[in-house]
Formats: C-alpha cells, sequence, structure tokens
C-alpha cells in the first residue's frame, strides 16, 4: 500500500512541480516582456522628446532666418539714395556682380531712322571754340558698319571707350557728335560717388548734374541694363527719353546697385584707363548737403574727346 500511495502520489507531486516551473518560465517571460515593454516606452518617449527638440530646433532656425532676412529687407529698402542729374535712386538690395548672357542682356531698343534728329553732323576738325548748343538732335554721322573708340584725355589720364554701335547706335552717335563739336572740352568730371561707384560728367554749362544740357533729349535705347566694371552710361532724369549729354562711368562692382534700375542706357565699355577711374574715384571727397555723394578732392578736367575708328 505504501508503494501504491507513493505510485499514486509520485505523478501529482511531479504535475505540481511541471507546473511551478512553467509558471516561473511564465512569470520569466512576462517580467522579461514588461522589462522589453518599459525599455521600449522610454526609448520612444526620448525619440519622441528628441523630435520634439529637433522641431524647436527647425522652428527657432526658420524664426531666426525669417528675422534676419528681415533685417536684410530693412536695411536693402531703407531711404538710400542718391542721383543721376536730377532722379532720386532707391538703391536695390542685389549685389551680385552681372554678367550680360542670355536672360541678362539689356533690352535694347536701338535707333531707328526716325528717331534720329535734323541735326548737321559736326566738321571735319575740332572746332576750337566748343559748341554747347543745339536746334536738334544730330543726324546719323556715324558709319555703323565700323567700330570706334572715345580717347577721353583728362588732367587724371586717358581713358579709352569703345562705343558700342552694334547695340546702341543712337546714343553712340549722340556722344560721338557732341565730342566732335568739342562740346566736352574743358569740361569737369564733377562728381564722384563711392556708395555707387560712379564718376558723372558732361555738363559744360556749369559742372553739376543740373546742367542744361545740348538743348535736346534723346530716346533710350534699351531697359533692363546691368552694369560692369569700365561701362560708359548715360545720364538722365527720372522721365524716359530724357538724356542729353551728361554720362557716367562704372568704376567697380558697386555700381551693380543700379541694376534694379536698370534704366541709364550703356553705350560704351572702357578697354584702357580703368585705373584712371579710379583713381579718380579715389578723390572723393563726401559732400552731405549735395544729394549727391561728393566730388573730386582737386578738379579733374576733361582736356579733349577724339573719336577715332577702331583698329582692332
Amino acid at each position: 500500500m505504501k508503494i501504491s500511495l507513493n505510485l499514486i502520489l509520485m505523478p501529482e507531486e511531479s504535475k505540481t512541480k511541471r507546473e511551478r516551473q512553467r509558471q516561473r518560465r511564465a512569470e520569466k517571460e512576462q517580467a522579461i516582456m514588461e522589462a522589453h515593454v518599459a525599455k521600449r516606452k522610454k526609448r520612444n518617449i526620448i525619440l519622441a522628446s528628441s523630435g520634439v527638440v529637433v522641431v524647436v530646433v527647425v522652428v527657432l532656425i526658420v524664426w531666426l532666418v525669417q528675422r534676419g532676412g528681415g533685417d536684410d529687407v530693412t536695411v536693402s529698402s531703407a531711404t538710400t539714395t542718391t542721383q543721376i542729374t536730377t532722379q532720386t535712386i532707391t538703391l536695390p538690395q542685389t549685389t551680385t556682380q552681372p554678367t550680360e548672357t542670355g536672360d541678362n542682356m539689356p533690352n535694347y531698343t536701338p535707333f531707328t531712322p526716325a528717331d534720329y534728329g535734323q541735326g548737321e553732323c559736326p566738321p571735319d576738325e575740332v572746332p576750337s571754340t566748343p559748341v554747347l548748343e543745339f536746334a536738334s538732335p544730330p543726324k546719323l554721322c556715324l558709319d555703323l558698319a565700323k567700330q570706334y573708340d572715345a580717347i577721353i584725355t583728362t588732367s587724371e589720364g586717358v581713358i579709352k571707350v569703345r562705343l558700342d554701335v552694334e547695340n546702341t547706335p543712337g546714343t553712340a552717335n549722340n556722344f560721338a557728335t557732341l565730342s566732335r563739336f568739342g562740346y566736352y572740352n574743358g569740361s569737369q568730371l564733377f562728381r564722384t560717388d563711392p556708395s555707387i561707384a560712379i564718376i558723372q560728367g558732361g555738363g559744360p554749362h556749369n559742372n553739376s548734374p543740373s546742367d542744361p544740357g545740348p538743348g535736346y533729349t534723346i530716346k533710350d535705347e534699351g531697359t533692363e541694363f546691368k552694369y560692369v566694371p569700365g561701362d560708359l552710361v548715360m545720364a538722365r532724369t527720372g522721365a524716359p527719353n530724357s538724356a542729353g549729354a551728361q554720362f557716367f562711368f562704372a568704376v567697380n562692382e558697386t555700381t551693380s546697385l543700379l541694376d534694379g534700375q536698370g534704366v541709364y542706357v550703356t553705350f560704351g565699355k572702357t578697354i584702357e584707363g580703368l585705373d584712371v577711374l579710379e583713381t579718380i574715384l579715389g578723390l572723393h571727397v563726401d559732400d552731405p548737403n549735395s544729394g549727391l555723394g561728393g566730388g573730386p578732392s582737386r578738379t579733374v578736367t576733361v582736356e579733349k574727346v577724339e573719336i577715332v575708328e577702331a583698329t582692332s
């Protein structure tokens, strides 16, 4: 009986032992699962927190960028003004140096035969006394099949400019005709403005932007001009087709600040004497009362302007 009892009891005891083992395994597995779940929750919380931090950082960066951009816009759109003749020019934001290719080319509108005036062409020899008054813009006096250089002798040195008779024939013809009448001889380069890197002249009556001009105005030969160092450009008022005789040189990349205006017709490129232009601009003395930047510290005279056929 004892043995039988043992035989009966042993399976029950073994069953209980196995159940306890299964329970312990289940408990262990449950503990592992709970630990895994807890670990995953902790990781998710960390990731979520990181995401919040990233979002906050991104938002902060965007806010800072927008704030900085706002400062740039404020600076660029501030009332920083200058003038070519009597026009007030608001400086645009861009300072990028342009290249005149493709879409950056000016929108040229060259003279047609009807756009020229009836004024006589100059004599073969430049008059000893400059002619300053004209009743009409000049007729076409240049041979547009040729190239021409303007040799501008100043008290600071010689500047040689290749006139653009291809794209701006009317403006080039006007400058050349006035030059051959001696219009610019003895006049001054009266204005310098480093803030837009220009040197202005062409007002022989009173050597100022208020000069009355030759007695006529000419048609603008384009818009959307980009200004690069050495450009020879017509000055004008704020009204279209108001250029007459005054001009300015673009001395360095800073003149590209005028690109946002783009209405001043470029009609020549300096091929010699850019260093002379830099020297003249370096003579600048501020004149806060002029509203035009100022002028050179000593008189800079245009001794003569010669128009010659280009040899190369």
